[in-house]
């Protein structure tokens, strides 16, 4: 069994450096993983218990590594906290209460978001997440600073619709520069965007997935032969290229190619491409600057 020790313990009654060890205590680490950790006893009557902080908070048993895979799944796949503790517990073999991974949630959007005011750029970039509390169905609401790589505001509700998005987003930029709102392919965002006063960028990421959606769909599909399922992946790769360019010149010089060959591809990708794709292309460019971006925590 693993013992954790402290080499320099310190009382925390009076101060002092302590010498003499007083016994080993129980820890279950992620409730699965059972440490000791050695107790110290100063002179003075005070003891010391060694902290296990690099990796485990005060009053917790959840690594940081756990608690931490909440955030990761939540910023991929709009998932309930069920099912992330779900596939936390696939993972580490431990499956912490949905309250941890809220708490968790929480505490790093609180810490994302830019305290005092701050001149902002006008391009921003909209997103929800959805938890599940005791069954009950939050949304976070969630407006970046695509150029300033900031979270610029969340919000947390439990009921979402035009009102709710439309007020969050007026309210996070009130007294700051309106130049564009991205957004994935909802019909509501664009009515959002004009009324107040953005240009509609579609994001890139969400025309992706649905290219992805529609091969991986294919690939699964009984009704349709090899030849049938090769032609559907060989399309959607020609797309995908497209977004994968390092170049908005490059971009456009792959695009044009494949608008003289439509005729060439499955219904769904003409409709994708007429849709969705070319509606973008004059903004593509102001998008590829655009898109890529971490958010960091300001303090």
């Amino acid at each position: 069994m693993v013992i954790y020790t402290d080499p320099d313990p310190v009382c925390p009654k009076c101060g002092l450096y302590i010498t003499t060890k007083y016994g080993k205590g129980d820890r279950l680490i992620n409730k699965n993983y059972p440490v000791k950790v050695t107790i110290y006893r100063c002179k003075c009557g005070g003891l010391y218990r060694t902290p296990l902080t690099n990796f485990v908070d005060k009053h917790c048993n959840y690594t940081h590594d756990v608690k931490k895979m909440g955030l990761t799944v939540n910023f991929f796949e709009h998932v309930s906290l069920a099912n992330i503790t779900g596939l936390i517990g696939c993972l580490h073999g431990v499956v912490p209460s949905r309250q941890i991974i809220y708490n968790e949630l929480r505490k790093y959007y609180g810490k994302l978001k830019i305290k005092g005011k701050r001149k902002l750029s006008g391009n921003y970039a909209y997103d929800e997440q959805y938890i599940k509390l005791n069954g009950v169905k939050y949304y976070i609401l969630a407006l970046f600073d695509i150029e300033l790589n900031v979270l610029v505001d969340y919000h947390i509700s439990d009921k979402i619709g035009k009102k709710e998005v439309n007020d969050f987003i007026k309210r996070s930029t009130h007294q700051q520069k309106k130049i564009s709102l991205t957004t994935d392919g909802k019909p509501m965002y664009k009515n959002i965007a004009d009324e107040l006063g953005f240009i509609h960028n579609l994001c890139i990421f969400h025309i992706i997935k649905d290219v992805k959606k529609i091969v991986n769909d294919k690939m699964k599909s009984k009704k349709l032969d090899e030849n049938q399922k090769t032609e559907y992946y060989d399309a959607g790769e020609i797309i995908l290229k497209i977004f994968h360019s390092k170049s908005y010149k490059k971009a456009n010089s792959k695009f044009k190619n494949l608008l003289k060959h439509l005729d060439k591809i499955p219904k769904e990708f003409v409709d994708l491409v007429k849709n969705k794709i070319k509606p973008i292309l004059s903004k593509l460019q102001d998008i590829f600057n655009l898109i890529s971006y971490q958010p960091q925590i300001i303090n």
